[in-house]
């Protein structure tokens, strides 16, 4: 290697590249999903019967459609474990009752989007989702101005919506929403490099 200096770099720079990022043991642990409760509950009945164990791929394959047709009643049963987890990990990350967030008005979907939404619904499953969205825009496309005008009326109504929350969110908010004024910045000049600093 001694006679190839680059290549003992690059390898170097792959060996360095492979190693996992360390993480830090005092962040929170990130929330568990409804399906993954599931798998670990699933595991542990495997395990529990003494069935020989099974490859990941395939217990996720056989799992994963078991997933699919579990009854609304028993998989409630994961997703509030799953809420629960989350409400933890919003608690230890501080990022529980953000107010500000929540209260904040959803802005309105464009008169397109609304027409995919009911072009997905309509054509769920007959192909791919990048091959529907592209058949959907075609079809928004030469869509006769008429059947335009339904999706452009349900995009004002929502508009009206979105303007008069927005309206009762600001003033409902003005003591503690302030809108400061950005710092004004200035240029700060050293003969090796110019940067802009607070003032």
């Amino acid at each position: 290697m001694a006679e190839y200096p680059d290549m003992e770099k690059k390898s170097r720079k792959k060996a360095d590249a492979s190693r996992k990022k360390e993480s830090d043991p005092s962040k929170p642990k990130r929330p568990t999903t409804a399906y993954f409760y599931y798998l670990a509950n699933c595991r542990a009945e495997n395990n529990r019967l003494g069935n020989t164990p099974l490859k990941v791929t395939e217990f996720s394959r056989i799992y994963a459609g078991k997933w699919k047709t579990l009854p609304p009643d028993e998989k409630k049963i994961y997703e509030d474990m799953a809420l629960k987890d989350r409400e933890r990990w919003l608690q230890e990350t501080g990022k529980l009752n953000n107010d500000s967030d929540n209260m904040k008005p959803k802005r309105p979907q464009s008169a397109y989007l609304m027409f995919l939404k009911d072009y997905r619904k309509n054509n769920s499953g007959k192909m791919k989702a990048s091959a529907l969205i592209s058949k959907a825009a075609e079809e928004w496309r030469i869509l006769p101005d008429m059947k335009k005008k339904v999706y452009t009326k349900q995009f004002l109504e929502d508009q009206a919506r979105y303007q008069q929350e927005k309206e009762n969110y600001v003033n409902g908010k003005k003591d503690e929403v302030q809108l400061a004024k950005r710092p004004r910045r200035e240029k700060f000049h050293n003969e090796n490099f110019e940067s802009e600093v607070d003032v």
